[in-house]
């Protein structure tokens, strides 16, 4: 009866083995088959998921990637928008100019601190020039200004930091004027420098564009292949313009003109 019992048992496997080995590797390769499936449609997904692009405005090709806040081409130093100040006073004003004279004044602002008084209806703004070559050295360009009306009361700011490094020893510059290389054209002029409202040991001088000759002599340093400011007093400080700093000076000029002949 044992021997039958045995005999029995192992026909029943013999029989029902490989079936049930078919049957786990066959959800097995369901289980991979699955996974790899979910995967692969992830990845595809993953793939085809492409930026979404807001334009900013009609006349300028300048525009924000929705998640990241990234434009999608350099505006100056900036990376990002700054969606409070566009929404809140920025995106008005320029889509009251007229379309083709949008592009400088949109990279400008854009780039620029930019405090709207809505009680005197003044955009109070300021414009770094040449912001990587500042950090690297003690001097710089700025503008500073003011539109009313659709119309730019601005001027040029020329900084430097007074611990101007002297053979190995921090002294402090007292200058008194400045001189402007570019190529061969030379021009020298005596400037009030005052400290500034964040560092005192940052002294800027100011020029209105207001002034014909102020005007010229940043045409010149925009049309020149080498241009340097020399800040001069009891010593002096040579700054350099890059390349940069030039289109960012043309930029700006072009975006006052652009205001100023608007309607």
């Amino acid at each position: 009866m044992d021997i039958m019992i045995y005999k029995y048992f192992f026909m029943l496997f013999f029989l029902t083995g490989p079936l049930l080995t078919s049957c786990a590797q066959s959800q097995a390769t369901d289980k991979v088959d699955k996974y790899t499936t979910v995967s692969k449609n992830y990845y595809l997904n993953e793939k085809k998921t492409e930026p979404k692009w807001v334009k900013l405005v009609e006349g300028s090709d300048i525009k924000y990637e929705e998640d990241t806040k990234k434009f999608n081409q350099p505006v100056s130093y900036v990376d990002k928008i700054d969606l409070d100040k566009w929404n809140s006073f920025l995106k008005s004003f320029i889509e009251s100019l007229p379309i083709e004279k949008r592009d400088a004044p949109l990279r400008a602002l854009l780039s620029s601190e930019v405090v709207y008084d809505s009680l005197e209806n003044i955009y109070n703004f300021h414009h770094g020039i040449n912001i990587e070559d500042s950090l690297k050295s003690h001097g710089g360009v700025r503008f500073y200004g003011q539109i009313k009306n659709k119309k730019v009361n601005a001027w040029i700011g020329f900084a430097f930091d007074s611990r101007t490094f002297y053979d190995r020893n921090y002294t402090t510059l007292r200058v008194d004027r400045i001189k402007i290389y570019a190529d061969e054209f030379k021009w020298e002029k005596e400037i009030k420098f005052s400290e500034h409202t964040l560092d005192r040991s940052a002294k800027e001088g100011l020029l209105s564009l207001s002034d014909k000759g102020t005007m010229e002599v940043i045409r010149q340093i925009c049309n020149s292949k080498k241009a340097v400011i020399r800040y001069y007093g009891d010593k002096y400080y040579d700054f350099e313009i890059s390349a940069k700093g030039k289109d960012q000076l043309r930029l700006c000029l072009k975006a006052f003109e652009d205001i100023n002949s608007s309607k």
